[in-house]
């Protein structure tokens, strides 16, 4: 205007009035326009139904059918893939296994035959096959028949006499004996409970028995898998030394909350590793992090914690990246025509600025440290849940990889563009790869599967769905229904993985039972009655694992009685020290954060209510994790908690947000 004479002002006030009621004029002629020229097919719902309705395009090229071999191999895999005290005897076993897989086979068709008969003969008969067959001979103890995979007899006999549990007696002081044996009843019970899988498998598909080419090849190459991995994992179970896990869950910018906890933990960790005396915990950390969306973001900040020399790193992106980003550092926008949203156009936004900060957080450090790190996703083409690991050879393991594998956790459907992607060696896996938590958003089973036996389950919102106003449109009906849907996900989920690994687990105390039978019952060396009855009781501990952990901290393992309908494994003695889980809900109060609104404001409230739910739960947590008594006393105090909030509102205060707003996509 400064620059306009007095005539032109005096004709743009003119030209202004003409506007009031020009511009409506023309928009409602351009839609009666839009109208007439498709009949309203962009602008009434009819035109949304016919999208959504309308059938793929002939030239849309189909997904290739499942292979019954590939299915099989998969299943086999996840049976056998297990926390082992020595990977490299295992493996050994696993290729006896995948040579000759007919026990598995011979079982199977055993449990075809005898329909709703009692299986019990069945599995005796696996059993004497796979465990070497001791007999009596002259006083004397012999191996009657090998194992056919290699396994080993159980250590009960020294120079041909009988001693009872003998050296398993203590494992604590005998840990070489002691996980040789852990081993071979864990892979043995793993691989016997292969065949009632494949049972399952067979009557899904339906044509008829599997073919005698389909079971030997899946099950060969679901054995060879299986032994890959476990030789490449950098972690391993211990003897007297739980297998440890942290599993997260999604949520988007609800994930501050569980980002707050992890950073009060991991500032523990830092703490008593440093001490020294009863203040020291060298050996305290995690074997494994899985994680949904949000909970694979802040698994790359724990994986990062666990690489030597990194401790504080990690931490400091985690607490930055979830108290002071805001939308424009994390996504552009796909600025189309709505109506491309039924075209070609598969998300609202691109995940732009996460790639970068990835590109900047990861590193061969984290891929190759003692953690492993496994994100879930979800292929939207099979519908097949995948658990990507940065340390399985049969994933992505280049750093480009493993940023895919993490980012095709976290697109949410209709949300994000999906990735179409996954690393693997000599050729990339195509599909369209969606946010894990569609079927996995709190992915206890995963870690369940992979061997850990103290899980912490940390999920970003409620048990309970939060309350939220009546949804007055479709949009937001849909984005309820994908809440409410991740919700019930993320709760049956955590009784799930109880219930697989009190399953796993009592199987392998049979199997330790079957192995050890003549403990306690033979009298041959020593007729004494009451060292029979201590043999025998012996023999139950050691079987129950009651002798295998140092001992347990208070208030552990009562955890999954919190919620009445929750199953914990203090029902069943025979296996209550074989798996023990903290479940840390988000607890109510606290608002939430909605959808992809990353709002540092809230965010920090989140993070340090994080924080203080730590504290509440310090002990139980701790304990878990198999942390002295002494740490506790000094870090799970009220006065340590707010000494923790204190120190991370320093740091918090040091980030300012950037006021960027959200930028369109380049391409």
């Amino acid at each position: 205007m400064s620059c306009l004479s007095a005539e032109s002002a005096n004709g743009e006030v003119e030209m202004r009035g003409i506007y009031r009621w020009l511009v409506p004029v023309v928009l409602i002629a351009a839609t009666c326009l839009a109208a007439a020229f498709c009949g309203g097919c962009l602008l009434r719902t009819p035109y949304l139904l016919k999208a959504a309705n309308k059938p793929p395009a002939a030239d849309v090229t189909p997904p290739p059918p499942r292979l019954t071999a590939d299915r099989i191999e998969r299943m086999v895999r996840t049976h056998l893939v297990d926390a082992y005290v020595n990977p490299t005897t295992v493996g050994t076993w696993l290729d006896a296994l995948s040579a000759n897989p007919k026990p598995i086979i011979d079982l199977l068709q055993g449990l075809v035959k005898t329909a709703a008969a009692d299986p019990a003969a069945l599995y005796e008969t696996f059993n004497r096959d796979v465990t070497p067959t001791l007999a009596f001979e002259d006083d004397r103890l012999v191996e009657e028949q090998p194992s056919v995979w290699k396994l080993p007899p159980p250590p009960l006999v020294i120079e041909n006499k009988v001693v009872g549990l003998g050296i398993l007696a203590k494992p604590l002081q005998n840990k070489e004996a002691a996980g040789l044996e852990l081993d071979a009843e864990r892979f043995s019970a793993n691989a016997r409970a292969i065949a009632s899988s494949l049972l399952v498998l067979q009557n899904l598909i339906g044509t008829g028995p599997l073919s005698d080419t389909d079971l030997q090849t899946g099950i060969s190459r679901g054995a060879e898998r299986a032994r890959n991995y476990l030789l490449a994992r950098k972690w391993r179970r211990r003897v007297g030394q739980p297998t440890t896990a942290l599993v997260m869950s999604g949520g988007a910018a609800n994930g501050a909350f569980t980002a707050g906890l992890v950073w009060r933990l991991s500032e523990v960790l830092q703490a008593c590793r440093t001490g020294s005396g009863l203040l020291g915990c060298p050996d305290a950390g995690l074997d494994l992090a899985v994680g949904s969306s949000t909970g694979s973001l802040i698994g790359v900040t724990a994986d990062i914690f666990s690489t030597p020399g990194q401790e504080t790193r990690g931490r400091d992106f985690l607490l930055r990246s979830y108290t002071c980003s805001v939308a424009a550092d994390l996504y552009c926008v796909n600025d189309v025509w709505d109506w491309k949203l039924f075209q070609d156009t598969r998300g609202l936004v691109q995940f732009d600025g996460v790639r970068r900060k990835l590109d900047e957080m990861l590193s061969d450090g984290q891929r190759d440290n003692s953690m492993e790190l496994v994100t879930m996703t979800v292929d939207y083409q099979t519908g097949d849940l995948l658990a990507e690991s940065d340390q399985d050879p049969a994933d992505g393991r280049e750093k480009k990889d493993r940023i895919d594998a993490i980012l095709a956790s976290i697109v949410e459907p209709v949300m994000a563009d999906p990735v179409e992607r996954l690393g693997r060696p000599g050729r990339d896996l195509p599909g369209t790869f969606i946010d894990g938590g569609v079927r996995s958003g709190t992915p206890a089973m995963e870690a369940s599967r992979r061997g850990a036996e103290r899980v912490l389950v940390i999920k970003s919102a409620s048990l309970d769905s939060d309350l939220r106003p009546r949804q007055r449109n479709a949009l937001s009906m849909l984005a309820r229904t994908i809440d409410l849907l991740v919700d019930q996900v993320g709760a049956t989920e955590i009784q799930q993985a109880t219930l697989f690994s009190l399953g796993r687990r009592l199987g392998e105390y049979n199997l330790c039972e079957h192995r050890l039978e003549l403990v306690g019952e033979s009298t041959i060396d020593n007729p004494d009655r009451a060292l029979v009855d201590t043999q025998r009781k012996a023999k139950a501990e050691f079987c129950k694992r009651q002798s295998l952990v140092p001992g347990v901290s208070p208030g552990v393992g009562h955890a999954e009685s919190s919620v009445a309908t929750f199953l914990g494994p203090e029902v069943f003695g025979q296996v209550a020290q074989s798996w023990r889980s903290v479940w840390v809900v988000r607890p109510e109060g606290e608002q939430s954060a909605s959808g992809y609104a990353f709002d540092p404001p809230l965010m920090r409230r989140l993070f340090v209510f994080g924080v203080n739910t730590f504290q509440t739960r310090c002990r139980e947590v701790l304990g878990l994790l198999g942390i002295s008594k002494n740490i506790q006393d000094v870090q799970c105090t009220a006065d340590a908690g707010a000494a923790a909030v204190a120190r991370a509102q320093i740091d918090i205060q040091k980030c300012v947000p950037s006021s960027a707003k959200i930028k369109p996509c380049k391409n």
